[in-house]
């Protein structure tokens, strides 16, 4: 029988290879060989599979089926009646029959098909393409396999027989793997090769089994049927695992369910009503449920990826219909979820810490990419579930999930940038952790003790969103309520008798006392009696006599117990001594100039009452910081001046110190600057300002990464006063100077007296006194410095060239003789003394041209505009409701000083990061649109007699004037301008027609408000600086039509 079973496949096989006559000869062919096979309709199956055909069909039916789709289909396919086709389906999709021989047989045919034909839908250079006719039996056949034969049969197919020796074992595993590969990879391949055969004009189309959804449907149902069919018979649930995880491998287990009119196939979402009614079936049903070791045997040997995402698609689609029924209230306990937990239980077996199956939940859990809306059902019954199941571990269990969660809750980094649904559902999760234990249990109380759980609620209590603070004050109260018990105020002792008294006062409200009538008047005497004054008394005089040293009854007795009274000395006084009624204090020793040591009574005293020695003995004296951290913790205590001003005496030579050596300085600078920026109070410490601006100043050098974006934060959100935003500015320009290796002007100083007891009488000292004697009145603003060298320097510069250019100016030069250049000594108190006298600086770890677009300039000009949009929002909407948007307080960031100095520090900003790579293309264009758009809307000019008292629009628009000079001024030097003409004409035009208006405007004597005094005729010679610049560029590339 052997030879005749091969002897057929093989046959078939040489025939298919050369032409064949007719379709009677095809149609014979086929039929003799399926007689052979005891697969044709007219067939006496046998009662037991033979091996021999098995065998046959393994080695043979490829190649058969192979040459059937190239050869023998486009030509007889057409020709073929019904009960014909029927024999050329069955080599390749047999039908099922209730004879275990041929069904035996026939998964064995389906299991080649499935590889045969798999590959025949690949593209391969070698290989010509499928005719027409064959394509289209292709899918059909494919489409019917589905069908007939899911993987349910193809597991009988490969492990159907015995298990018998280890090769064999070995054998069926390969083959199991390929099944696999080929089954879950069918509809891309078919798609791929559809849209391939498209391509070259064919006009068929993908059968609708065969696509994603419907067709890994049908695969994900028959495969938990399988599952439930070897339940019984506990055999090995490898061959599933390796099923689980080829598809999670290729993104089949999605995380969330979806709808049914989606595209996107759904394993669990149409594996979960059949597993859940095998899970736990009917009471009426004759199938016995699953074992409650079957799940957790074949899932908990996935790798970890895939477990943890099949764990987390499985808890999304557990939930996924719970709320349809009724609402989840957070406060009952629901059944719904009670059942879920159970079901997860029999899925993934019970929890154990450490476990697989615990991992992969704990992963689940804290996930911070949670973007869903807080409050959402689906999401909270999610994490209820997770925490019931967790909770089922005993006390451990509660304990390692309390820690996992207060670690992702108190994370600084967390607290700080998450959003808000993230910790509205992580708060969630602490709170349902910390619900699994009983009130004032030993582990809630030491994790309300710990160092970091406390740092954490100062986080939260700072975070400027109010919807994630109450998160922090919900927790620290809720874990409060379960710490402290009811009577911890009952008792003596420690202060609680105390806090009784001062609870008992709260609602005292003395002033809303009805005061009654008093007829005598004694209430209002409030207790004083008028007594008697005795004669004796009033004759002589009263002696102060000294206050007795406090001492307690058994001290004073221990004394006059333990040694004897001394002696007392006999001193005769003078009748003048006895009439003096004041006694004198006991001198110390002459032969010793230290202080008096404590005597015996007093240190008895102490050790009596302890609180004498307050103020004498104890005292902790305030050192001096060495680490970033310490520097914190002395400038946060503002209670305590004295630890304040050790911070602001050493802090900024600490800082400089640190700069270079390690990440110390970078993980403390943001909370350095927060607390040196919110010190407002002076506590009379000597040169407050100067050492605060240079303590922010070296910050932002040493830091610039951090301290610069961050001061640049603290600008437009924090409630700061003027003069606060005023310091934050003068850091960032400073820091800038210095990052680029300018000078930093100094505040200038009077002339030190040697002798000061050695000078005139007061009439000859102010006769000969000079002016550097004269102590300084009008307050230093370096920023004012710094912009008048830099608008100096431009306008000079703009003089120089234009004496070369003006033919009179520049003979005039050549023909003056005898001006000879003699050195000259700075002026006292002047920026040159000051540039001279300042010592050379250490050349700076980050250079400014590399950090300034990206942490300075850039980040000042955009949230500026931020704040810029809303501000313009807020009055257009006040205006539409019918009164106009005004702004009140100290510290406003669109008041005419706060854009002067923010136009200044913008300036100096600009003039720093000349030499940076985005400097032409970035930061000076969004420069001179900003001071475009402030200058030009600023109030009109108008004539002087009009001019308000507080006007002070002309310093805006003069500062506005000099950020265009600075910016221009270098754009000239580097290309000429050109970057600006090419990309931003119009505006070098707007700029220049804006400025021209300014400089006529003055030329005419119309003044703007708060111009004069200090600031007279800058304006004007600004915008005539301005003027010349844009000429300049309007002259070199006049050919582009920039006049």
């Amino acid at each position: 029988m052997t030879s005749d079973h091969l002897t057929a496949l093989r046959h078939l096989r040489d025939t298919l290879q050369s032409p064949i006559p007719d379709v009677d000869s095809f149609s014979f062919l086929l039929s003799s060989t399926l007689q052979s096979l005891h697969l044709h309709s007219t067939s006496v199956p046998s009662s037991t599979p033979e091996p021999s055909v098995l065998k046959a069909i393994q080695r043979f039916l490829p190649s058969v089926q192979q040459l059937l789709l190239t050869n023998a289909v486009p030509t007889f396919l057409h020709a073929l009646d019904e009960g014909h086709r029927a024999l050329l389906d069955i080599l390749f999709c047999p039908a099922k029959s209730p004879s275990f021989s041929q069904l035996h047989v026939a998964r064995r045919i389906a299991f080649i098909s499935y590889l045969t034909l798999s590959s025949m839908l690949l593209s391969k250079s070698d290989r010509p393409s499928l005719p027409t006719l064959s394509r289209q039996y292709l899918l059909e056949t494919l489409r019917k396999l589905s069908g007939a034969h899911g993987i349910d049969q193809l597991y009988w197919a490969v492990w159907g027989g015995q298990l018998g020796e280890k090769e064999d074992d070995i054998s069926r595993q390969l083959q199991w793997e390929d099944t696999v590969k080929a089954i879950v990879g069918l509809p891309a391949k078919v798609a791929n090769a559809v849209g391939r055969w498209k391509a070259e004009g064919w006009e068929g189309d993908v059968p609708i089994e065969l696509i994603p959804r419907s067709y890994f449907h049908k695969l994900a149902v028959s495969l938990e049927s399988i599952i439930y069919e070897t339940s019984q018979s506990q055999r090995d649930p490898s061959p599933f695992r390796a099923v689980f995880e080829k598809l999670s491998s290729v993104g089949l287990i999605s995380t969330s369910p979806s709808v049914t009119t989606s595209p996107t196939p759904s394993i669990l979402g149409s594996m979960m009503p059949p597993l859940l009614s095998h899970l736990r079936p009917p009471t009426s049903s004759p199938l016995p449920p699953y074992p409650s070791t079957r799940w957790p045997s074949l899932l908990l040997g996935l790798p970890t990826s895939s477990l943890s995402n099949l764990v987390e698609s499985l808890l999304q689609h557990l939930t996924f219909h719970l709320h349809e029924a009724a609402e989840l209230e957070p406060d009952r306990p629901d059944e719904r979820i009670a059942r879920a937990v159970e079901v997860l239980t029999l899925i993934i077996g019970p929890p154990e810490v450490g476990g697989e199956a615990w991992e992969a939940v704990a992963r689940t859990i804290v996930n911070k990419k949670i973007t869903v809306k807080p409050m959402n059902d689906r999401e909270c019954a999610r994490i209820r579930i997770c925490v019931s199941w967790m909770g089922q571990a005993g006390e451990k269990g509660c304990k390692t999930l309390l820690d996992k969660v207060i670690d992702a809750w108190t994370d600084a980094k967390y607290v700080k940038f998450s959003l808000y649904s993230q910790q509205f559902y992580l708060t969630y999760i602490v709170l349902l952790a910390i619900s699994l234990f009983p009130p004032f249990h030993p582990h809630i109380i030491s994790l309300s003790h710990r160092p970091q759980f406390i740092l954490s609620l100062q986080a939260y209590l700072g975070h400027p969103d109010p919807k994630v603070r109450r998160l922090g004050m919900l927790v620290a109260e809720i874990l409060s309520e379960r710490t402290m018990e009811d009577d911890m105020w009952d008792g003596e002792g420690n202060g609680k008798e105390e806090c009784r008294w001062l609870r008992r006062a709260v609602g005292v409200k003395d002033g809303q006392v009805e005061i009654s009538d008093d007829p005598t008047g004694k209430a209002w005497l409030l207790g004083w009696k008028d007594l008697p004054v005795s004669e004796e008394s009033s004759q002589s005089p009263t002696l102060l006599e000294p206050t007795p040293p406090r001492s307690s009854a058994p001290a004073k007795q221990a004394r006059e117990k333990g040694r004897a009274v001394p002696t007392k000395k006999i001193i005769m006084l003078d009748p003048d001594q006895e009439a003096d009624p004041l006694s004198g204090y006991t001198l110390p020793s002459p032969s010793s100039s230290r202080s008096s040591s404590p005597t015996p009574e007093f240190l008895e005293e102490v050790a009596a009452d302890p609180s004498l020695a307050i103020g004498k003995v104890g005292e902790k004296k305030v050192t001096r910081p060495v680490y970033a951290q310490q520097l914190v913790l002395l400038l946060k205590e503002r209670e305590k001046p004295d630890m304040v001003e050790m911070g602001l005496k050493w802090g900024e030579q600490l800082v400089r110190a640190k700069r270079s050596f390690g990440t110390e300085l970078a993980d403390n600078a943001e909370p350095l600057v927060a607390m040196t920026v919110a010190l407002s109070h002076s506590y009379n410490i000597e040169g407050f300002e100067e050492k605060r601006q240079g303590l922010l100043n070296s910050l932002v050098v040493c830091a610039p990464k951090q301290a610069a974006p961050y001061l640049i934060e603290l600008y437009f959100t924090g409630q700061y006063a003027l003069q606060q935003r005023s310091i934050i500015l003068t850091a960032l320009a400073m820091g800038a100077r210095e990052l680029s290796g300018m000078s930093i002007p100094l505040p200038p100083s009077t002339k030190k007296i040697d002798f000061p007891s050695k000078i005139l009488p007061p009439n000859l000292h102010r006769k000969y006194i000079s002016p550097s004697d004269i102590p300084q009145t009008i307050t230093y603003d370096p920023l004012d410095e710094a912009i008048s060298g830099v608008r100096d320097l431009v306008l000079s510069k703009s003089a120089q060239e234009g004496e070369k250019t003006i033919p009179s100016l520049a003979r005039e030069k050549r023909l003056r003789v005898g001006s000879t250049r003699l050195t000259k000594v700075a002026p006292i108190g002047s920026l040159q003394e000051t540039q001279m006298m300042k010592p050379n600086t250490p050349k700076p770890i980050v250079e400014f041209k590399d950090v300034a677009g990206e942490y300075f300039v850039m980040p000042l000009i955009n949230r500026f505009w931020d704040y810029y949009t809303d501000s313009q929002i807020r009055e257009s909407r006040a205006i539409s409701s019918g009164s106009r948007y005004r702004s009140a307080g100290t510290g406003l960031i669109l008041s005419s000083m706060a854009l002067e100095k923010f136009l200044m520090t913008l300036a100096l900003l600009i003039h720093s990061a000349r030499h940076s790579p985005t400097f032409l293309a970035v930061l000076c264009p969004e420069a001179l649109e900003l001071a475009l758009t402030i200058g030009a809307r600023s109030p009109t000019l108008h004539d002087g007699m009009e001019e308000e008292e507080e006007g002070r629009e002309a310093q805006v628009v003069g500062a506005a004037l000099e950020l265009v000079l600075v910016s221009l001024d270098h754009a000239f030097e580097l290309d000429g301008g050109r970057t600006l003409v090419y990309d931003k004409s119009e505006m070098v035009l707007a700029l220049g027609e804006w400025a021209n208006g300014v400089f006529e405007a003055c030329s005419k004597g119309e003044r703007m408000g708060g111009e004069g005094g200090l600031r007279e005729g800058k304006l004007r010679a600004t915008a005539a600086g301005v003027v010349v610049k844009i000429s300049d560029i309007g002259q070199k590339w006049s050919f582009l039509g920039i006049r």
